[in-house]
Formats: C-alpha cells, structure tokens, sequence
C-alpha cells in the first residue's frame, strides 16, 4: 500500500495492462491493474487513446460530468440546539440533517445557479459523525460535514474563492436561524468549491459521482455502453470507479465486486452461473455479484463477433420482486437489451440487464423500431441467464 504516489499512465503492451509508471518516472509492473480514477482520467490521460476502440474514446469524451456542489466542513466546540428539538437527540444529531425549509426554496437555489450565480438560499445535508465516533474530535468537540448545493458548474475552471466564502456564510447564516448560537460554535471552517475537487482530488468537473446520475448515464451505460460489468478494451485493465454501476456514495461496491475475484488468472471476470434453483448472486453481506458472462451459444441474429465490445455481458442490481417478465429494446440499431425480472423467495430479488450487439435489419440505425419496443417473446423462447 502506497499513499502520495501519483500514476502518471498506465502500461499496455499487445493490448494488455503490464503495470503502470508513477509520476516520478518508476514502474510498477503487475498482471491486474485495477483504476478507482474518474474515467476521463483512467482513459483519457493515463491511457494513450490508441489503445482504446474509437467509438470507447468518443463514449468517454462525451461523459458528462458537470457539478454545483460545494463541501464545506466545520470543526465545533459543542452541538448545535435546534429550537424545534431543544437538548440532545440520537435521532437528530446522529442522523442526516436536511437543509430544505422548502420545495420553492430547493427550485430556487438551482435556478440561481443556473442564472450564473451561487444559491441565494443553499440546499444542504448535514451530518455530525463524530456524535458515535469519538476519535474523529477532541472530548467535548465535534466535526460537522455540509454538502450543500447550488453553484454553477463553471465554477469547476476556476477558484472562486470570494464567492464561495460568501455562499458558506449564507449556508450557516441559514443554520443559526434554525438554532441559535450555532455560528458562535465554529473554530474552523473548510470550503470546498468545484474546482478545488478537482484540481486536488480528481474529480472532473467537481462531480463527486464521477460523472452525472443521468437517466442517460445509469445502469448499462455507466461508463459507457458495453462496458459496464467492469472490463475495459484494455485486457487485464478493470474499472471500478463511482463512474461504474453501483458508484455514487462512499459503498466502495464496484471495487469489491472486482478485488474479490482471482481476476489475475482470466481475462474476463469469472464467470458467475445463474441456475434456477441458484439464482441468488449475492454474498453472505447481501452484495450482489456482477460478472462477465460468456456465452457458448449465441442465437443466428447475433452475427458481430468480432470484437470485444460484441462480447455478451450482465450487470445485475437489486430491485422490489417482480413476476417474470423479458423485453427486448433495440438501441442505435445494433444493440438490444434483454430485461429479465424473476421472482424470488426473498424480499429482494434479482434484476438483469443482458446486452447483445447484433445487426439489426428491421431497425434503421440510430432509431428504434416501432418505438424501440419489440413483442415480448414467449416462456418457452427465453433464454434463462
């Protein structure tokens, strides 16, 4: 383990990840190499974009990753006491609060970022974690940690130091209506702008997701289209950053689902069996495994089989049950997606996504047939995955 050692690029010979170089010129030669990074920097800037499909390329210049949020973090000397809670309250103070008197007020901090200006009235969760861990402040003392919203997204390019002092102190002015004294209590602030998260912490675009939770960056598409069970074009290269399915938060989910398996021995993840009787994919801690599955046998319509990204994959997630239902979506003419719901004896049940590239002859490329919808097929015609 390595602290403050910056990789500088990845290595790759014959389309193989061989290690990487640090910043300081060294070489780290491994069989597996695992990136955390944003995508835009594990792809764009530590990979030479020849080693990378054009059309892979492309997916990850368009990745959005645009941000308005600000982290501001207080170091108190007690606990805020909020008038419509006097006194000390587990519920309250160890949980999450939120900052939203209402819904206009929310609407009206984002319109004002979209104006071109930091929120007049700022959005905010607030959390207190050192009310049950002890060790992160002095007896008596606490740590208080705000992410609050809204700041224009250009705000990534430069400091904006002024303006960013002025919105925290908007951001408490708000705190001290709701308890008094609260901005007495502060012995330190911290703020942190867009552009600060991304000149010192890699985030693009000050985007702590490591790219928008779009409905058009979700699920399958996350980071790009065919890439979502963690492979990349870049053999023995994975990625599992919050830019891949499960990211977003502080779960650590996508690098589990990678660490957990001898990747160093296999191309491919290994291959995770789904039986009628087995269909549970999930560890004894509820994590749900997602996996690379190769299939034996394709059906005729899936003629491209070329290339790595024509290769079968699954990414599965959790989801209320759902009786079993299958539907097929085409998808710039080429791709289309079998959903697969089942019903499970538990409380949650397994939810699938399975893409199959393919040439489509009935679907114009670029568009969808008859609304992207194709007949659901019949029981007997689905293939159990």
């Amino acid at each position: 383990m390595r602290t403050g050692a910056a990789v500088e690029r990845i290595l790759v010979k014959d389309g193989e990840a061989q290690g990487v170089v640090l910043a300081g010129g060294e070489e780290i030669q491994a069989r597996v190499v695992i990136s955390t990074a944003h995508p835009k920097i594990t792809f764009l800037r530590q990979l030479d974009r020849r080693e990378l499909p054009p059309e892979f390329v492309a997916d990850i210049e368009r990745w959005k990753t645009r941000s308005g949020t600000v982290k501001v973090n207080l170091a108190i000397d007690r606990l805020p006491e909020f008038t419509s809670k006097p006194g000390f309250d587990p519920e309250v103070h160890g949980g999450t609060i939120v900052l939203a008197q209402s819904l206009d007020d929310i609407e009206g901090a984002f319109q004002d970022a979209v104006a071109g200006r930091a929120a007049l009235k700022p959005f905010a969760d607030i959390c207190i974690p050192s009310v049950f861990d002890k060790t992160l402040a002095p007896e008596g003392k606490h740590v208080m940690s705000m992410f609050t919203q809204w700041v224009p997204c250009t705000w990534s390019t430069e400091p904006h130091r002024e303006e960013l002092e002025a919105y925290a102190d908007r951001v408490i002015a708000r705190v001290e209506e709701l308890a008094p004294g609260f901005k007495s209590s502060i012995l330190h602030r911290q703020v942190i702008g867009p552009c600060e998260m991304e000149r010192e912490y890699g985030l693009i675009g000050g985007n702590i997701f490591h790219g928008e939770l779009s409905i058009g960056q979700l699920f399958h598409m996350r980071p790009a289209p065919g890439w979502a069970d963690f492979r990349t074009p870049v053999r023995h290269l994975y990625h599992a950053s919050s830019a891949t399915h499960g990211g977003g938060g502080v779960t650590g989910i996508p690098a589990l689902q990678v660490v957990q398996h001898p990747t160093a021995r296999s191309e491919h993840l290994p291959v995770v069996e789904h039986r009628p009787n087995k269909r549970r994919m999930s560890d004894k801690r509820g994590f749900c495994r997602l996996a690379s599955c190769r299939w034996p046998k394709l059906d005729p319509m899936a003629v491209d089989h070329t290339s790595a990204r024509s290769a079968p994959s699954i990414m599965a997630f959790w989801t209320a049950p759902h009786d079993a239902i299958a539907a097929q979506a085409s998808m710039n003419g080429r791709c289309t997606k079998e959903v697969h719901r089942a019903r499970r004896g538990s409380p949650s049940s397994l939810f699938a996504f399975r893409r199959r590239w393919r040439t489509s002859a009935t679907t114009p490329r670029g568009g969808c047939n008859g609304g992207g919808v194709r007949p659901l097929e019949a029981p007997q015609q689905r293939r159990r995955v």
